[in-house]
């Protein structure tokens, strides 16, 4: 019993002194990027084409914009207020340098303009993202529709701007993402004492001291009730004497 009590002190020792694996901290996930503030300027129309056009579609290619929350939409209320402020009119001129002067105006980041034209039957739109700081081009969608109807025509408008915006065709994003997708911080690779550091209860030597305790403990066991017993099994021998002949009585 005491080899068995010892083993067990000697267990319990190495088991809270064995120190757990570390936990590696997670990282913080990086900040979202902001919207880029942009303007959508009305649509230039050709001939032949119904003015009423110009605002539905026009309409149309801004809630399709909002739908993908990939930009930071000027309101056209307001940014016809301010346009109005300056003295400044877009009405049948968006022009290249008209636009930029007019995203200047607004303080806006990007400037999306439209087209669409008519040639016979066929519609031709095309789309713009022009940077307003470097009055460069950034992005342009163009599409051709043939013998469309005005409901045709603004569901094509909507299918360009989520193309635009680098979107699924209908398919709305969650409000605030942005474009670039949120890479995971990666893991420090582990290193070969790392990877070979066990917790204790997996490590051969415990479980062989543990055996040896136990064995030890089994034999000590065995070795006290078998002396008991054979201590017990022997019959002290005392002298005896035997009598011969036939006992006479008198």
């Amino acid at each position: 019993m005491r080899k068995i009590f010892l083993w067990a002190l000697i267990f319990s020792f190495l088991a809270s002194t064995t120190p757990l694996p570390a936990q590696t901290p997670q990282a913080p996930p990086p900040a979202k990027a902001p919207l880029p503030t942009v303007a959508v300027l009305p649509f230039d129309i050709g001939l032949g084409i119904d003015p009423g056009t110009r605002k539905a579609l026009t309409d149309k290619l801004e809630t399709a914009l909002l739908r993908t929350h990939k930009w930071h939409i000027i309101n056209q209320a307001e940014m016809e207020k301010v346009l109005r402020q300056h003295n400044f009119n877009l009405s049948g001129n968006t022009s290249d340098e008209n636009a930029v002067k007019a995203g200047q105006i607004l303080q806006a980041q990007k400037i999306i303009t439209g087209t669409v034209t008519l040639l016979n039957s066929t519609y031709i739109v095309t789309i713009r993202v022009t940077d307003v700081e470097t009055g460069t081009e950034e992005n342009a969608v163009t599409e051709i529709c043939a013998e469309c109807k005005i409901e045709s025509l603004l569901n094509l408008v909507e299918e360009m701007a989520f193309k635009l915006s680098g979107v699924g065709v209908g398919v709305a994003q969650p409000s605030g993402e942005t474009t670039a997708a949120v890479q995971q911080p990666a893991q420090p690779p582990k290193t070969a004492a790392a990877a070979s550091k066990k917790p204790w209860y997996k490590k051969k030597w415990v479980w062989a001291l543990v055996i040896v305790a136990v064995g030890g403990g089994v034999a000590a066991a065995a070795g006290g009730s078998g002396g008991g017993g054979g201590g017990g099994g022997k019959t002290p021998t005392t002298g005896s004497a035997t009598v011969t002949g036939t006992p006479t009585f008198p």
